[in-house]
């Protein structure tokens, strides 16, 4: 008789149910199996992949870490309570469960978890109804301990820190289950942290009036695999930001009702904001052609 190690029985259990979360993702409908994905993976990582890390809890939040981030974590569940407060008065946004936070303290973690290069690195990432974090004291290591207690690393992870942009996937993907495109999500995620922290990605690479700009097919068909994709991403969040600035708020949240109710991307736009997706994107490449945007 075969005998198993706790640790290798829970590695071939993670890897079968690893397998279910990929098919669920792949082949199943959204409106049913995004929210099996979901809740599948958020099982796995509490209580599978990261089962034996520390867990802590706040109102909203679950956050598994590791011994040397406790003394960060009340920090983060902070700041995770402060942009869940944001999304339920901006969208009327409440989760029914806790949202499961993992927390890295270091990037080789978020690489092994997500099969990256070593020069793959990020600060968030949002996965199946999960957010996953590098911890503040890893993001910025030159900071010193004192700034845990005088507030300057709170304050810092709240003009700089992920949560925002992750914690916007995780709304638009519970809202409409993957009914939407990924330059979608992107831009509005984008957007969000600009209104929520006033940040934007903008260098050399992503200038709109420096750059020979991508199709809107391009960003259908290619948005991870384009060369440029800081420009894939700039062009995503601007194109969002001008249709919230025509049309306001209001319409924003009715086009993701119409998502929520699995009506096609295509015919969600067109019912909510009068024209074809394709003919928003023309006209918002003649503003920037104009000036309009950098």
């Amino acid at each position: 008789m075969a005998r198993f190690s706790a640790g290798g029985w829970r590695r071939g259990l993670a890897a079968f149910v690893a397998g279910v979360v990929w098919w669920l993702a792949a082949f199943g409908s959204p409106t049913w199996a995004q929210p099996a994905f979901r809740h599948v993976n958020q099982w796995l990582e509490q209580q599978i992949r990261y089962a034996d890390w520390k867990q802590a809890r706040s109102d909203h939040f679950s956050i598994r870490y590791l011994p040397a981030d406790e003394p960060v974590v009340p920090l983060v569940l902070a700041e995770a309570e402060r942009v869940y407060a944001w999304f339920a008065e901006q969208f009327q946004f409440i989760s029914d469960e806790a949202v499961p936070l993992i927390l890295y303290g270091e990037d080789g973690q978020m690489q092994e978890r997500f099969g990256w290069s070593g020069e793959e690195k990020a600060s968030g990432v949002y996965y199946g109804g999960v957010i996953y974090l590098l911890s503040p004291r890893v993001l910025w290591p030159e900071m010193p301990a004192t700034a845990l207690k005088d507030g300057r690393l709170a304050e810092r992870y709240h003009r700089e820190g992920p949560l925002p942009h992750e914690y916007a996937h995780l709304y638009l993907d519970a809202v409409a289950n993957s009914n939407f495109p990924r330059w979608y999500t992107e831009g509005l995620a984008q957007l969000i942290e600009y209104e929520w922290i006033g940040y934007e990605w903008l260098n050399d690479d992503n200038h709109l009036q420096r750059q020979s700009l991508y199709s809107l097919r391009q960003l259908n068909e290619q948005f991870d695999r384009l060369a440029n994709v800081a420009l894939a991403y700039r062009q995503a969040f601007k194109f969002v930001q001008f249709m919230v600035r025509e049309h306001g708020e209001t319409s924003l949240r009715a086009f993701h009702r119409q998502l929520a109710q699995a009506v096609s991307f295509e015919r969600a736009w067109q019912a909510v904001f009068g024209e074809p997706v394709e003919q928003s994107y023309g006209r918002w490449l003649d503003d920037v052609r104009r000036g309009g945007y950098r």
